[in-house]
């Protein structure tokens, strides 16, 4: 009885170590933006079907970014593609270090982007925040027509 115990508990613990360790492979929808997963770059007709209550005088510009960052999402999924082909060609113990590695690079790019947006907002607002109001340019004009008018 006690070699059968013993048997049946070394059976369990070889088992358990025999079975492969199941590997999540990265999704690619996981780390880009609803928006630009299927995303084209557009002509300034397209883009107004697409967002049509835009100002028309920064349209352009607004075209040009938008394909700019259309480019960019296109350009990293080549990449992610090319990683996970990469992946797929390691040895079976290697891919999930492999795919791990990709996790984490899509991740930091990730963080990367959300920090520089970030950077950037807090620029505008400052520079905003620099620039006078409407209202105080008024004022700024009306006190210089004042002291011009006391002048004469």
């Amino acid at each position: 009885m006690k070699k059968f115990v013993i048997l049946f508990f070394i059976f369990i613990i070889t088992a358990q170590f025999s079975q492969s360790e199941e590997i999540i492979l990265p999704v690619w929808k996981n780390y880009c933006p609803p928006r630009f997963l299927n995303a084209n770059t557009v002509t300034p007709q397209e883009f107004s079907k697409l967002y049509p209550f835009q100002y028309l005088i920064y349209q352009q510009k607004r075209v040009d970014d938008y394909n700019k960052t259309v480019e960019y999402w296109q350009h990293r999924k080549y990449q992610f593609d090319r990683f996970m082909e990469t992946c797929a060609a390691f040895p079976d113990d290697k891919k999930s270090a492999c795919y791990e590695r990709l996790k984490a690079r899509e991740i930091r790019l990730n963080d990367e982007l959300t920090k520089l947006a970030k950077e950037r907002i807090n620029d505008t607002n400052a520079q905003k925040s620099a620039q006078p109001d409407n209202h105080t340019l008024l004022m700024n004009n009306m006190l210089r027509m004042m002291n011009h008018g006391a002048q004469y």
